[in-house]
């Protein structure tokens, strides 16, 4: 998976965030300055596990503060 995709879970999830403050020039909106996705659960980048579609985070993973994946019906992936 390109850095710039972003997985099914993570763009239907209302904790997922599209815009960042200030990214850099030339950077997709829907990537923080490092190029990681990020969201509530996971402000510093969220897990490749979860990335990649290996890990289904309807269920608690390791460092997401108790937050898990929950559909936001005016988001489409």
């Amino acid at each position: 998976m390109s850095a710039a995709q972003i997985p099914r879970q993570c763009g239907t999830c209302r904790h997922f965030h599209f815009e960042y403050a200030s990214p850099p020039p030339g950077t997709p909106d829907n990537l923080c300055d490092s190029g990681e996705l990020k969201c509530d659960a996971f402000p510093d980048g969220i897990p490749w596990p979860i990335q990649e579609g290996d890990f289904n985070h309807t269920q608690p993973f390791p460092g997401d503060h108790g937050i898990q994946y929950e559909r936001d019906d005016g988001r489409q992936a």
